[in-house]
């Protein structure tokens, strides 16, 4: 088993006690109790009380709960609203104000709701918000009566003014008054926090850790990268000396760079996990940072389903949704689903509507007479749901109209799903809930607009799965306040990050942010703050190293001021290896097959191609091979109009048709402008009224539009020295070419001969 992840050296008095501890985040909280278990389990002790432990907004919920349940009336005043709902009001309100803002309205309401946040967290009333001359305060203030209308007619409460109730609670005696409340792990504590548990507790005492005696080491890499994947190294070597050990990553910038360090580590700790039928495994370690619910392949999914009922989509999503497993039967209609890309590509059209989608599967299922049908039958049952909606109703209506649909569809598939997929539609049902709590809003959107928030909403929601404990922890910064390792490796302390650069929030005065020490308002407040961190950090293991990329791009980079003074640790730079390869190449016996030149083609085998057939056997004979003797062919991509080849030939015609009459370029510079207008527009008529019926792509292209398009393209080939011959064919070995050819005709005065080499 690992070591304990939390050192209870702190807290082992007030837990034995029963008092209560408060930490800054659940990740803490559950360290905390999971070790204290452990230490009882040790200890012989079979059965013990569950410590008091929470996580500071869980413990302000439960008490805010506990008046509502004892029917306290300011509880009752109102609901508590979600960061949806606040925000979707916000948004209608700005969008409604007289005076208008350049820029999306749901932007600047998270920007509201967020000043909103700040103001009551530091116990501050925003109607009275003082603007200074401040435009972003000034239209803070502007909104807040209309917003406050807006909640008070949803009977709604922020989660700030809840905590304003509690103090009430307790003196009214419906909440029990602590002895003594212990903080562990808080960088710092806003105003209201702090005065809600001063009125609460008798005594709020601060811990923190106890310093592990360590000596901390810096280590420099080329980029940061390089210093990833030499993280990723060194954790694996560590866990290979013992691996019980408690390892912990830390990444400053861990949420921005989720995918590229969750990659390193599984490529490296995990080699097989990417390979086709490898199923899902829960990776080697802990990652504190979550994704967002629509990136992850059921809810992508589910919400692609749902846009295709709302009108032509892009190519790539209908095709992405009939490779897509999870939805109907994935695996029996492999076969049509093929079929019904090739249909739908060979409308060569951008954006097909759910109508092409559906007859696209039909072609595909009346092509194969062993084909039942299920899949163009769920697209019409679908179908015939979705037009019978109305066109606006309710969030909790749109809710049940999804979920109803996405049933007919057949998702999440037919197959069984594994841990990971079965916590997803569990987080998308948790959606679909937060989805119709937005009905408090009494609005009734249309479709698009219902399908639209749902989007936010699942943009906004962050998936974290549940995953067993592990001895290697990749943390955020935040995440890991409070924790012990048996080493640690901290990533990313450049001067660029540390401390955190100053961005006060653009809807509150900066005077008043740098006064009250807001967040990444004032200089010398962050500087304390990263310092702190840095050193809480260089003791939570006897084994420390801080690492900073010497570059990140263009840009030099330094190590963090107080960081410089340590010893210098030699990090060895790793190698661009290949894990994956490494794992497949001890497994299986790679066959090497000898090949030369391909079989000649015979009598009855001509190959036809013009000059792309000789660049291509240029480029590389295998590819030729495969192109122009096996057939292989690129998926079609839709183009808008012509494509490139049905341009190239019509101006090659076009061409060959305006050269016909004319001998030479003397003709042509003997004819008066008017003249050459009137033939290149003939050349051009006759070219395009012999493609016509050809050119099914494009049918309704108007004349005019092909001639302009054709006039720019050739008024620019005929302005160089060039013109078009005839085609000419030929070939040999099997091969048939035809090729058009530029030939060259001026009069000696015009362009004199200038032999090579001068």
């Amino acid at each position: 088993m690992p070591a304990p992840l939390v050192d209870l050296a702190p807290v082992r008095t007030a837990l034995a006690a029963g008092e209560l501890v408060l930490t800054p985040n659940q990740r803490l909280a559950r360290g905390i109790e999971q070790t204290w278990g452990q230490e009882l389990a040790a200890a012989g002790t079979l059965v013990w009380e569950r410590p008091r432990v929470y996580a500071l907004e869980h413990w302000c919920e439960r008490n805010w709960q506990e008046l509502r349940d004892a029917a306290f009336g300011p509880a009752l005043a109102g609901t508590v609203a979600s960061a949806a709902v606040e925000t979707r009001l916000w948004a209608r309100v700005i969008a409604a104000h007289p005076d208008q803002v350049a820029g999306n309205p749901q932007g600047f309401a998270r920007l509201a709701r967020s000043a909103r946040q700040l103001l009551e967290r530091w116990d501050l009333d925003p109607a009275r918000l003082d603007a200074d001359g401040h435009r972003g305060a000034e239209l803070l203030r502007a909104w807040l009566p209309a917003w406050r209308k807006a909640m008070a007619a949803c009977a709604l409460l922020t989660r700030e003014q809840s905590l304003d109730v509690l103090p009430a609670g307790a003196a009214a005696g419906l909440l029990a008054r602590e002895p003594a409340v212990h903080l562990l792990g808080f960088a710092t504590l806003p105003p209201r926090y702090r005065r809600v548990l001063t009125s609460l507790c008798d005594r709020v005492i601060e811990l923190r850790p106890q310093a592990a005696d360590a000596s901390p080491r810096l280590a420099a890499l080329p980029d940061p990268g390089t210093e990833i994947a030499a993280a990723a190294h060194w954790a694996r070597d560590q866990l290979l000396t013992d691996p019980q050990r408690r390892i912990g990553v830390v990444f400053p910038d861990l949420t921005a760079n989720r995918a590229q360090v969750e990659r390193q580590f599984r490529d490296l700790l995990a080699p097989g996990h990417g390979l086709p039928d490898a199923g899902w495994q829960p990776p080697p370690f802990n990652l504190s940072a979550g994704v967002a619910l629509a990136e992850l392949p059921l809810p992508r999914a589910a919400l692609e389903l749902l846009a295709l009922a709302d009108g032509p989509a892009p190519l790539g999503l209908h095709c992405a949704l009939l490779l897509d497993p999870f939805w109907s039967d994935a695996a029996a209609e492999l076969e049509v689903r093929t079929r019904a890309e090739r249909h739908l590509r060979d409308l060569n059209r951008l954006a097909p509507s759910a109508g092409d989608f559906r007859h696209a599967v039909a072609r595909a299922e009346a092509a194969d007479e062993n084909t039942v049908g299920r899949l163009s039958r769920r697209l019409q049952e679908a179908a015939d749901h979705r037009r019978r909606a109305p066109a606006r109703q309710g969030f909790a209506a749109w809710a049940r109209h999804a979920a109803e649909h996405l049933e007919i569809l057949g998702w999440p598939g037919s197959r069984a799903l594994d841990s990971h997929e079965y916590q997803q539609r569990q987080h998308w049902r948790t959606l679909l809930d937060d989805f119709t709590a937005l009905a408090v809003t009494g609005e009734t959107p249309s479709w698009s607009e219902a399908l639209a928030e749902l989007r936010r909403l699942a943009a906004d929601t962050v998936f974290q799965p549940r995953t067993p404990d592990a001895p290697l922890q990749i943390l955020g910064v935040l995440e890991a306040a409070g924790l012990r390792f048996d080493a640690l490796w901290v990533a990313g302390m450049s001067d660029a990050r540390w401390p955190e650069s100053l961005a006060p929030h653009p809807l509150l005065p900066g005077a008043l942010q740098r006064r009250l020490a807001m967040p990444r308002a004032q200089g010398a407040h962050e500087l304390t703050l990263a310092r702190a961190m840095v050193a809480e950090l260089a003791g939570a293991a006897p084994e420390v190293i801080f690492s900073y990329p010497l570059r990140d791009g263009e840009v030099a980079l330094q190590a963090f001021a107080p960081l410089r003074a340590l010893p210098p640790q030699s990090v060895p730079v790793p190698a661009l290896d290949q894990p994956l390869a490494a794992v497949q190449a001890g497994a299986v016996a790679l066959q090497q097959i000898a090949w030369g030149d391909a079989p000649p083609c015979v009598a009855a085998e001509l190959v036809r191609g013009g000059s792309s057939l000789l660049r291509d056997q240029a480029a590389c004979p295998f590819n030729a091979f495969a192109l122009w003797r096996l057939g292989a062919r690129a998926l079609p991509e839709p183009e808008p109009g012509l494509n490139r080849a049905e341009r190239g030939n019509l101006v090659h015609r076009a061409l060959e048709l305006f050269w016909r009459d004319l001998p030479d370029q003397m003709a042509l510079l003997a004819l008066s402008p008017a003249a050459r207008a009137e033939h290149l527009g003939a050349a051009i008529a006759g070219a395009l009224d012999e493609a016509r019926p050809a050119a099914t792509r494009a049918p309704r292209r108007t004349p005019a539009r092909g001639r302009v398009g054709l006039s720019g393209t050739l008024a620019r080939t005929l302005a160089g020295t060039g013109n078009t011959a005839p085609a000419v064919s030929g070939g040999g070995a099997g091969t048939g070419l035809r090729a058009r050819t530029r030939r060259a005709s001026h009069p000696p005065a015009h362009r004199p001969h200038r032999p090579a080499g001068g």
